[in-house]
């Protein structure tokens, strides 16, 4: 079968290990705040749990890389998809907000 492509790839233990850290973060059904690399907070709940997978980038490299899919707080329905090595931190959230 044929390799996805990606815009980036990852083959060094350190920065695969760092993806798969945030994997196990990103728990499915889990309401969280991710801050993306250029600074932009975005919140949704998880979708599925990303995994790792083997992807091509335009240079024909192979490595990894893993998609993250939000859906819309805001009930719209709208799935937003984020590449994983883009994510700068994630914090969990709470399912229902104090009153």
């Amino acid at each position: 079968p044929m390799a996805q492509h990606a815009e980036r790839v990852h083959t060094r233990p350190q920065e695969i290990q760092k993806l798969e850290a945030l994997c196990a973060t990103l728990q499915e059904e889990t309401r969280v705040v991710v801050t993306l690399a250029n600074g932009t907070r975005v919140s949704g709940v998880v979708l599925a749990k990303p995994g790792l997978q083997t992807f091509v980038d335009r240079d024909g490299n192979e490595g990894v890389n893993a998609v993250l899919k939000l859906d819309d707080i805001g009930g719209m329905g709208v799935i937003r998809y984020f590449w994983l090595d883009d994510i700068r931190d994630v914090s969990p959230q709470p399912l229902d907000p104090p009153t």
